[in-house]
This record gives structure tokens, sequence and C-alpha cells, in this order.
């Protein structure tokens, strides 16, 4: 009895997030007799009740709340160089697990925390298969780096000047560990400029991607993380020579659960 209970409530849960979201039906009324299958109005109601939906009005409330969602913008090559504004997050730095070199001088991880309150730009690297992460305090150096790799990325046509980018396709990022967990797709040439208002999960248990995002493949380019909205200092390059990468788990660089603005370069 405890197992079909079991059953019955995450059915439940299914068509509360489905129905709710007017998802379930595409329009035709075959669907609705098969979405309510097996289902009780009492299930959906103590779905909703566990989630703090107990009011018309906040039932309404998330339901719109679902359509408002941010959009992913295609910054010209200058404009991904955005005023570098230092975030008004706190600046406490994770411990990576790898070796970091500020401004060309070796620290030991544990040794990043002395630069707690700094803004730092982070880009990944290896040497001699090792991976490695690069510091710099002055933001120049990363918004140059920048500038160049996405002027390098646009397409010229023979008399008429620039046609388009040059795209490798989307890179995806994770909500949990080894890419797994919910994700969101980027293509290339596009930022996502404030995960404050970008949602995943169910409309009655909804969270943005604040401070989510703990794992990133990418099929070629660069990702960009921010540790503040608009890509407020520190920053993040993920980088691999142009290629296709991924990196498992962001713990390795100290940044997991720590992005508020993200970009596909």
């Amino acid at each position: 009895m405890k197992e079909a209970k079991m059953s019955t409530t995450k059915e439940a849960r299914r068509v509360a997030g489905d129905v709710l979201q007017f998802s379930a039906f595409d329009g035709r009324l075959d669907n609705l007799e098969k979405t309510f299958d097996g289902i009780e109005e009492r299930d959906i109601l103590e779905v909703l009740r566990e989630n703090d939906v107990t009011t018309l009005e906040e039932l309404v409330h998330r339901v719109v709340q679902v359509g408002k969602t941010e959009k992913p913008v295609a910054p010209q090559p200058a404009s991904l160089v955005t005023p570098a504004r230092v975030s008004s997050k706190e600046i406490a730095y994770q411990v990576p697990e790898v070796a970091v070199i500020v401004d060309g001088v070796e620290y030991d991880p544990g040794d990043i925390t002395r630069f707690n309150g700094s803004p730092l730009d982070f880009v990944t690297d290896n040497l001699n298969g090792e991976p490695r992460l690069l510091a710099f305090t002055d933001r120049q150096k990363v918004d140059l780096m920048l500038l160049t790799y996405r002027l390098s990325r646009v397409r010229r046509g023979p008399t008429d000047g620039d046609v388009g980018m040059i795209s490798s396709g989307s890179a995806k990022f994770h909500a949990d560990y080894n890419l797994s967990g919910d994700w969101f797709w980027l293509d290339e040439g596009y930022s996502y400029l404030n995960l404050t208002r970008l949602y995943h999960g169910p409309f009655y248990d909804r969270r943005d991607w604040n401070d989510q995002i703990s794992s990133v493949a990418w099929p070629g380019g660069i990702v960009l993380l921010g540790w503040d909205v608009n890509f407020g200092l520190p920053r993040l390059v993920l980088q691999n020579n142009g290629g296709p990468g991924n990196v498992p788990d962001l713990r390795t660089f100290g940044w997991n659960d720590q992005a508020s603005s993200a970009g596909h370069a």
C-alpha cells in the first residue's frame, strides 16, 4: 500500500507541474484523460501544499512567473568586455584543488584566501597536462583576451565585411557535479547576464540559476562565468585552446555554485 501511495504522489507531482504549466495537453482533449488517469484531486493539492501553494493568489503568481525568465543576449564583440565593475557580493574565494598563479607568482591553493575581498580574473590553463588556475589583478589582461578571441570568431565576407559569427555549438551548464542534474544550454555568442532571472524546476518549486552551476561542457570556444550579474568581477574563463572541453566539477577551480552570469564566447 505504501509503494502504491508513493507512486501516486510521484505521478501527482508530474501532473501538478505539467497541467498548471499548460504543457501536458498540446491543445488536444485526448491527452486530458490520459493526464488525469489514476490521479485524484487531493493528490495534486497535497503536492501543492507541500510547496506552500495554499491560495489562489499564490497559484496565479507562480504560474505567471513561469513565463518571466531571462533571455540570452548576443553581445557585439566589443560589448562582451563589459565595464568590469566589482561584485556587490562578498568576495570570499573557495579553495581550488589546483595550483594558483597570481600575476605570475605560484601560490598553494589554500593561499587564495589571502586575496579575499580583492577582485581577481581567473583563466583555466594546463601545464604538461596538469590543470592550473591563472589569476590576474589587472582586469585589462582578461578583457583583451576576451576581445581578441571574440574578434577572431567573426566570419568575414570577401567584400561586405562581417557576415556573422563562427559557431561551435552550445555549452551546457549543469546544477550538479559530473554533468548531471538540471541544465541549460547556451549557444556560442550568447550570454545570460543575470542568472537570478533564469529559472528551472516545476512551477510550484521554481528556483533560479544564481549560484547553482557545478559543472560545464562546451563544444568549442570559451565559457565565461561572472561572480555577480553582468559579469561583475571576479570572472572565470574556462578554455581549452578553443577546442571542446568540460569541467565535471567546478570545485576544481574554486567556483562551485558561485556564478551569477554566464556566457559562451
